[in-house]
């Protein structure tokens, strides 16, 4: 869980990266901020603490997205 390990980045980094608990958190604030245009789902790392493969993920980022457009 990157968002309570946050030692795997390297220290110049860590105040410019913005930590969520969820995928879907992160989704959603990614929609606030932009008001059009494209987000990148980019994922830096696994997130088997919240879904069980790539694929699951990816379909709760499309359904996030889908329920807040």
């Amino acid at each position: 869980d990157l968002a309570k390990d946050k030692t795997v980045f390297p220290v110049e980094w860590r105040s410019k990266i913005t930590w969520f608990e969820s995928l879907k958190l992160a989704t959603l604030s990614a929609l606030k901020i932009c008001q059009s245009g494209t987000i990148l789902f980019s994922p830096a790392a696994a997130s088997f603490d919240e879904f069980n493969n790539y694929i699951e993920r990816g379909e709760a980022f499309s359904s996030y997205v889908k329920q807040n457009i």
